[in-house]
């Protein structure tokens, strides 16, 4: 069973993870309480965080696609400017 101590140091991770924060910055009292296969996935990606002002109607649409395709609205983007960029290099070669 876990201590309060590792309990405390697993949610700082998860909570670094969601922010999108580097887990390398994570105390080093922290991170141990990781199993050694999670902590392999930390840094598999790291993002950068970036703010996105778009008109309420983009915004909606984007919201019923990505419930449509079981994606978060982030998920959403990140995977239509990835196939917007694989496609525009196709294109160059």
């Amino acid at each position: 069973m876990a201590t309060d101590e590792q309990n405390q140091g697993l949610n700082q991770i998860n909570i670094n993870q969601a922010a999108g924060l580097n887990p390398t910055k994570v105390e080093a009292s922290s991170a141990s309480a990781v199993p050694d296969q999670e902590k392999s996935n930390l840094g598999a990606q790291s993002k950068k965080p970036f703010a996105l002002r778009i008109s309420s109607q983009t915004m909606e649409a984007l919201e019923h696609w990505a419930a449509q395709e079981f994606r978060s609205v982030n998920g959403q983007i990140e995977y239509l400017l990835s196939k917007a960029i694989k496609e525009h290099f196709k294109k160059e070669h």
